[in-house]
């Protein structure tokens, strides 16, 4: 697996590209601890390239969200997702069909994801906590 990291204006973008297992998640959490660290909260996921996620990476991205929006100081936002890694989302219920809304703030496009994060304003709607 990949990581490719830039940061734009308030946000960073992380590039997936690989699959996001046990053996990987190591690398992501580092860099995810590292910009956490620097104070930026608001973190975009490019999943175009990225066609598997094991239950380590998801608790991964579950555990930042969380982190993010704690004291509504942002989110995790994924770009791009991949139908395998829907399917998985959907089986353990981070994705839902109906109106409810959906753990992850998810978009067609990294231009739209990006432009969800720099847009945050604290005391937005809340996303859905497990």
């Amino acid at each position: 697996m990949q990581i490719h990291h830039k940061s734009i204006d308030s946000c960073d973008l992380f590039e997936i590209v690989g699959d996001l297992t046990a053996a990987t998640v190591p690398d992501l959490e580092q860099m995810l601890r590292t910009t956490i660290h620097m104070g930026r909260f608001h973190l975009v996921l490019n999943l175009e390239k990225c066609t598997y996620i094991g239950s380590s990476g998801l608790s991964l991205l579950i555990a930042y969200a969380k982190t993010c929006r704690r004291f509504d100081r942002g989110d995790v936002y994924l770009a791009m997702v991949q139908e395998p890694v829907l399917r998985m989302m959907r089986i353990i219920g981070l994705v839902k069909e109906e109106e409810e809304p959906n753990f992850f703030q998810m978009f067609d496009s990294v231009e739209a994801a990006l432009e969800a994060a720099s847009s945050h304003q604290p005391g937005m709607q809340k996303r859905r906590l497990i």
